[in-house]
This record gives C-alpha cells, sequence and structure tokens, in this order.
C-alpha cells in the first residue's frame, strides 16, 4: 500500500533551510506533559496515523537531494548510483523519489488529479478506505474510491429546489446542512432517505460550518456558538457573540470542539483573533488569543491546528495545556484564502487562494506536521475546481468541485 513517507517531502526552496538533512524536530518551546498516545500520534514518530491498529507504516523512501539552486527539477538518482530518473515525469517518483502517482501521469513533478465521479458541483464530506461521500443538488451519493460511476443514494433534501451545502458523517448517521440554512438529519441507508430523523431544523450559517464530538453536533449562528443534543435534538447555547464577531473555523474530535473568534473590539478599534475550545466537562475555555486572521481548522489526537492568513503560516498548538503556538510550515506568495485544512497521519494539507469566492486558481500544499518549515505543492486547480471539504484515506486525497469529485494521490 503506498504511503507518503515523512521524510520524502521536499521542501520548497524558498524555505530549504529551514529543516536539516531528514530531521523531524521539537518546535514547542517549553514543553508540557503531554496525554499518553499511540506512538502513530507522537512527534517526530514515522509510523503512519492512517495504518490499521497493529499495523506499521511502511519505511519511508529516501530524500531526494534535489538542488535549491534552480527551479527546474533535475534527473535524480532514484534506483541506486548510475540509474536517474527525471521526476518530472516519472509516475513512480513523481517531484521526488518514491512518491507514486498511482496510475495517474505526472505532470511538471506532480501528479495529475482525477475527476471519479462526475456528478456536477459536489461537496466531499467524508472518505473511508472504500466510499466516498458528496453532494450532489439536492442529494448526499455514496460512490466507491475508486470507481466506476456507481453512485448511491444516501440522503435526499425533504425541501424541494434546496441543495445539500454541506454535512457531517457518523457511521450510518448524517447531519446535513441545506440551502435554506436547515441542519437536518439523515440515515444512511442503501436506499433514497429524505426529511429528518428527529433533529428540529435550526438556522444556521455557512461561514463557520458544521462539527460534531460525542456530545453533541455543532453550528454557528449569527456569529454565536450553538449545540445540538444528537439523541434528543436539545439545542443549547455554547457561545454567545455580536453579529459583528466572525467564527472563522469550527472542528470537533473526540470530547472537545475548537473555534476560532475574529471579534470586534467594544471601541470599535482593535481586532482580537481567538481560540476557543469546549472541554469535555462542557466548560468554554480561551485557549490562545493574538493567533493572526485565522483560516481553516483541523485537530489530530494532540494539537489544534489553524492557518495564519497575515503571515502565510500553518501553526498549531498543543490541546492540552496552555503552550504558546507554533509555526508548522508557511507557503509562499501573497494568496490570503484557505478553503480547506486536513491533518492526515504525520502530514496536513491546506489549500490556499487569492479568492474567497472560488473566482481564482486554488492550489493545494502539504508539510509535515513534525517540524517548522517549508511547504510543497500537492496539485493546483482553476477557478471553481475545489470547494471547501478536503479527506483522505490511505492513498488519495479527495476534495469536490464543479466538474465532481476528484482525487490526487498522496
Amino acid at each position: 500500500m503506498h504511503r507518503r513517507g515523512l521524510l520524502a517531502l521536499v521542501m520548497a526552496a524558498s524555505f530549504a533551510g529551514a529543516l536539516g538533512a531528514g530531521a523531524c524536530s521539537s518546535f514547542d518551546s517549553a514543553p508540557e506533559v503531554a496525554p499518553t498516545l499511540p506512538e502513530a500520534s507522537l512527534e517526530g514518530s514515522t509510523a503512519d496515523a492512517d495504518a490499521p491498529d497493529g499495523a506499521a507504516g511502511d519505511a519511508a523512501p529516501s530524500r531526494c537531494e534535489i538542488s535549491t539552486a534552480s527551479t527546474a527539477k533535475p534527473r535524480v538518482d532514484c534506483l541506486g548510483p548510475g540509474s536517474v530518473v527525471d521526476v518530472n515525469v516519472s509516475p513512480l517518483h513523481c517531484g521526488r523519489c518514491g512518491h507514486d502517482c498511482l496510475d495517474a501521469p505526472c505532470v511538471g513533478g506532480l501528479c495529475s488529479p482525477q475527476v471519479v465521479h462526475s456528478p456536477g458541483a459536489s461537496v466531499v464530506g467524508d472518505v473511508t478506505a472504500t466510499a466516498v461521500f458528496y453532494t450532489s443538488g439536492g442529494d448526499v451519493q455514496r460512490s466507491s474510491v475508486d470507481g466506476p460511476n456507481i453512485v448511491d443514494v444516501v440522503a435526499r433534501t425533504a425541501s424541494p429546489g434546496y441543495f445539500m451545502r454541506t454535512f457531517v458523517r457518523e457511521d450510518d448517521r448524517l447531519f446535513v446542512v441545506t440551502s435554506n440554512s436547515n441542519v437536518n438529519e439523515y440515515g444512511v441507508v442503501p436506499s433514497i432517505a429524505s426529511g429528518d430523523s428527529g433533529i428540529t431544523p435550526l438556522l444556521t450559517t455557512t461561514g463557520g460550518g458544521l462539527a460534531a464530538d460525542t456530545h453533541g453536533l455543532y453550528f454557528v449562528s449569527y456569529a454565536s456558538v450553538f449545540s445540538v443534543n444528537k439523541s434528543t435534538g436539545a439545542q443549547a447555547t455554547v457561545q454567545t457573540n455580536v453579529e459583528a464577531d466572525e467564527v472563522r473555523g469550527l472542528a470537533g474530535r473526540d470530547d472537545e470542539v475548537y473555534w476560532t473568534l475574529v471579534r470586534a473590539a467594544p471601541d470599535g478599534g482593535t481586532v482580537e483573533h481567538l481560540l476557543f475550545v469546549r472541554r469535555a466537562d462542557g466548560t468554554v475555555v480561551e485557549r490562545a488569543r493574538d493567533i493572526g486572521l485565522p483560516g481553516g481548522l483541523a485537530l489530530d489526537a494532540m494539537y489544534v491546528y489553524w492557518a495564519d492568513t497575515t503571515t502565510s503560516s500553518i501553526m498549531r498548538a498543543l490541546r492540552a495545556g496552555t503552550t504558546a503556538p507554533a509555526v508548522v510550515a508557511r507557503w509562499p506568495g501573497t494568496d490570503r484564502y484557505v478553503k480547506a485544512l486536513l491533518v492526515a497521519g504525520a502530514t496536513v494539507y491546506w489549500t490556499v487562494s487569492v479568492d474567497s469566492q472560488g473566482g481564482a486558481d486554488v492550489t493545494l500544499y502539504e508539510a509535515p506536521t513534525c517540524a517548522a518549515g517549508g511547504s510543497v505543492v500537492v496539485t493546483s486547480h482553476p477557478a471553481g475546481e475545489f470547494n471547501a471539504g478536503l479527506f483522505a484515506n490511505t492513498t488519495h486525497l479527495y476534495y469536490g468541485g464543479l466538474s465532481g469529485v476528484h482525487r490526487v494521490a498522496r
């Protein structure tokens, strides 16, 4: 099974000096006592956190020593002395040694994305080892991760003329935001399902997204954060904010939910950028402040990640304790809008665009989570061909666009 080796990453030329030769360094000063975690999730581990329980990650390919003096990728020695490979076009060593495009072409040192399902404008909401779930008009559909285009409609909006905007899947349950700003629950069954199943439709905004933890479902309405009990449908207020505020990201995992907030000062002056968490005991805690203008939000077992769009940086902070945030990676250029952020195994992925409305090209980047440094481009898409929603299994990244569901090798 193909997996991206952490040491195989070749950092962008403008940040090439940020990492030692293949080393992963700790970058949280004054380390806190962290919770005990599986080895695959520990900082600096080379095991693949996506591997099944009890399965060891594949050994990382050797790092390509590509010259930073030229933007052109040279022919490099990937197969032993005297056997060079052109990493610009090799589908087995695309961009660097050992990077397999998995049957996709390698063009200019990047694996080409493939449209695996083409139902039209789509937002991917979840991916498993065998199935991808995505929106298509008024439906949520499920199809094979590899194609062909065999479609199973698992949910359909009960309101004609409206479409599925985004959703959270938990086993056989879907929590969906529709275009009339309702949150409904649908059952995932092998045939078409319609209507809600007990969760009262709720007014929500689309900017803050939808998230779930073990306690409930979370959504944003007029910059305030609300929760819904997934069993009873009972609604509660988590945090009340004024309309001038903006929740920029919302993410849940285990028994915690996080959100970033841009808060307008009462005097109309200084704007605060804050990170909050609702802990397992129900208390709301300000985890960090002065976090830069945030974009995107993601969690793994130990850290919370976000983009600081003022400094073109991916940041993270320990979920436990009070250690100050630190830089994970940076991207080049001046594009500032982050549409998606994902942590999968020991890699963080994110998209960047100059335009918040989807009217500009989108670039997908990646970087290792274990050290502060640069980033490498995974792929890029023209305007409209990336919608918010980025998911991964052990082999590919999946996302939606105007022409359907895309995937690209990790």
